[in-house]
């Protein structure tokens, strides 16, 4: 799931007041489903409210069922930001989820930038050889 939100570069905070058409409990083709779909059919949303509209027929409201099942969602992508176990790395973890806890994008992008400047200059630039696997 992850990586589909990854390679779809899904924006996250969209989850937050997320409105689905009827395909949300159409769509079974397992090579085509969109994110949305897969969250609701996994249990991480579920439907908040129904909204008539008029000419599109019906829309769903989703949301997160309750605290836990956001907390674990939030850990589920911090765990995959970053997959290091060490003192920095954990605290790190701990500031981007208090971020996305408290829906605060710029302290979120603050941090993801104190990561990226903590790699290390050598890294990415190691004589010319930019398909080293330490550019990577």
């Amino acid at each position: 799931m992850i990586k589909l939100l990854e390679s779809k570069q899904y924006f996250l905070p969209n989850l937050s007041n997320l409105v689905v058409d009827e395909k949300l409990l159409d769509i079974f083709d397992i090579d085509n489903l969109d994110i949305e779909v897969i969250l609701y059919q996994s249990g991480y949303l579920t439907i908040d409210e129904m909204i008539q509209s008029g000419r599109s027929g019906v829309k769903y409201r989703l949301r997160f069922p309750n605290l836990e099942v956001r907390q674990s969602f939030n850990d589920y992508v911090i765990d995959y930001l970053y997959s290091g176990r060490d003192t920095y790395r954990l605290m790190r973890q701990d500031e981007m989820y208090e971020a996305l806890n408290s829906v605060d994008l710029e302290r979120f992008r603050d941090v993801l930038q104190t990561v990226f400047a903590s790699i290390p200059y050598n890294n990415y630039v190691r004589s010319g050889k930019q398909f080293d696997e330490g550019f990577y």
